[in-house]
């Protein structure tokens, strides 16, 4: 199932200037912390909080990532996986599908997706699909428990994150008796 693209918003310095995605993550955190910064924001003029000809305070299809070529990605990835096959749980082979995971505004050293699942779940809450992006390369993990997790990880020099399209994510680690992972695919697409 595909799920409506959400809208992000982003920060936006007094000066109008958004210079990078640290200082962006900054004063998401400001926010985090104090949520009545955002009350004293108000007060200060608009004309001050926004310079001309740099809006950006503005509704958006993209996140700051600054391990990709662009600085840009997109809020949401599909991740689809085939070839999983049941081991001591019988409900593997509902992995063999499509998940849309959702940016995480968590801050990280790196930039997240997350989709939340129980399929085969060993442990309430552990079973997830997380899509990361390092500085060299990407990954997607596919935990069941705190100890059963597969792993997929393709090394890139320099990766368009928003034109990104049926990516295959060859398999590295496999570290699950639930599932068998053994001729498991992964491949991305940005949304």
């Amino acid at each position: 199932m595909i799920f409506p693209r959400k809208k992000l918003i982003l920060p936006c310095h007094k000066n109008g200037y958004l210079q990078s995605a640290s200082d962006a993550r900054k004063y998401r955190d400001r926010f985090k912390r104090n949520p009545l910064a955002k009350v004293a924001d108000m007060f200060i003029p608009k004309p001050l909080r926004m310079s001309p000809g740099y809006p950006c305070c503005c509704e958006t299809d993209d996140v700051i990532c600054e391990h990709c070529s662009s600085g840009y990605a997109p809020l949401q990835f599909e991740v689809t996986f085939s070839n999983i096959s049941s081991g001591t749980c019988e409900s593997c082979t509902q992995f063999n599908d499509s998940f849309i995971l959702d940016y995480n505004t968590y801050p990280n050293p790196y930039c997240l997706w997350v989709y939340l699942h129980d399929i085969c779940e060993y442990q309430p809450g552990w079973g997830q699909i997380l899509l990361a992006i390092y500085a060299d390369y990407i990954q997607v993990q596919l935990i069941n428990s705190n100890v059963s997790s597969v792993f997929f990880r393709l090394d890139f020099e320099e990766l368009n994150c928003k034109t990104i399209s049926d990516l295959d994510i060859p398999r590295t680690v496999v570290s699950s008796t639930e599932c068998d992972f053994s001729s498991a695919v992964c491949s991305i697409t940005a949304l």
